[in-house]
């Protein structure tokens, strides 16, 4: 029996847990819809008649762990290439709220350097201190569950609009070249009705991104970097400072 989510979200792999959960449960509903639209594949309507539980269930487990533990399809290319959400977030909010208490002593060509260097500023400057691994340096493990259930939030919008695009792309085929892949046509009213009903579910998760997962997101952002400043303030110096001289900036000067 597989639980919908993890009861606590302490760790980054508990994250990619819930969202491998999430994206199977969504592969199980959508996948049948999938079939009705393809007769073609009338051994794959077998199996999915027949050995359901021994067949399509291990595919669809096999492939959300690919895309999303192993891959990390949501992460490392949906958003990282298309919709850029996590460097701007990195470059304009949390580094800037990062050094705000040093912003007199750090280089003025700190942020361009970072923004060269992203992933080795944020390592030094903000992972160090909200990773899993228990040190010193780590914010209290309460910050780290509330952010990573907020972001949780956001990578699930991110899920729904790979899924939507999914969609988009595979009615408009059915559309204009069904011989590519399909032996028959379904009404192309209800082929219209149904990219309109995406077009709304875009607009609906889009709205939902902006206005409640991103602001939660920022929200528990804040908490872990207020933490920093109040009881790792010395250490978060310390790292400023080797980045500095690692990346030949001058601090203090």
């Amino acid at each position: 029996m597989i639980n919908l989510w993890s009861r606590r979200i302490e760790t980054y792999q508990d994250l990619k847990t819930n969202l491998g959960k999430y994206t199977f449960y969504t592969l199980i509903l959508e996948i049948p819809a999938f079939l009705w639209f393809n007769p073609k594949f009338e051994l794959l309507k077998e199996l999915l008649n027949l050995k359901y539980q021994y067949v399509f269930i291990p595919t669809a487990l096999f492939a959300s762990f690919f895309l999303i533990s192993f891959f990390e399809f949501h992460d490392k290319i949906y958003d990282k290439y298309l919709i850029r959400w996590r460097k701007s977030y990195d470059l304009q909010f949390i580094l800037p709220k990062l050094v705000s208490p040093h912003q007199n002593k750090i280089d003025r060509n700190f942020f361009e350097t970072a923004e060269k260097n992203r992933d080795k500023f944020m390592q030094h400057l903000f992972y160090t201190f909200v990773g899993d691994r228990k040190s010193n340096k780590t914010v209290d493990i309460n910050f780290r569950v509330r952010f990573y259930e907020s972001i949780m939030k956001y990578w699930i919008t991110q899920i729904n609009e790979v899924f939507l695009i999914f969609w988009t792309v595979f009615i408009i085929i059915y559309l204009f070249v069904p011989e590519l892949l399909f032996s028959h046509k379904a009404p192309k009213v209800f082929l219209f009705m149904c990219l309109l009903a995406i077009i709304v579910f875009f607009c609906i998760n889009r709205i939902l991104r902006k206005k409640w997962a991103i602001p939660q997101v920022k929200e528990k952002t804040s908490a872990e970097i207020d933490e920093i400043h109040k009881n790792h303030s010395q250490q978060l110096e310390s790292e400023i400072r080797y980045v500095h001289k690692k990346f030949d900036l001058s601090y203090g000067s």
